[in-house]
């Protein structure tokens, strides 16, 4: 029994090795679009409603009191000159 777990274990390791270099290959996404409602819109809706939507206190125009995802991420393929296009705005429906 001693000698399947431990076959069992260095299968594993042998296989987690094999595979962690394909977490470091070079991304090769040339550029994002994002879809949405709230929990993406960057602002979207707050530049359409001429500032009136959503109402304060919420962050920068967007239906959070802080950044949201797409800012960290589009902000993340801009400083790496790629094209980041957010198109979510809050209210969207299915």
């Amino acid at each position: 029994m001693f000698s399947k777990t431990k076959t069992l274990v260095a299968t594993i390791a042998a296989l987690w090795t094999v595979a962690a270099p394909a977490a470091t290959l070079p991304n090769t996404y040339s550029s994002l679009v994002i879809l949405g409602d709230s929990l993406s819109d960057t602002g979207n809706i707050f530049a359409q409603s001429g500032g009136t939507f959503p109402p304060p206190p919420y962050f920068n125009g967007q239906f959070s009191n802080d950044a949201v995802w797409a800012d960290q991420v589009g902000q993340d393929f801009s400083n790496a000159g790629r094209l980041s296009l957010n198109l979510a705005f809050g209210g969207q429906r299915p």
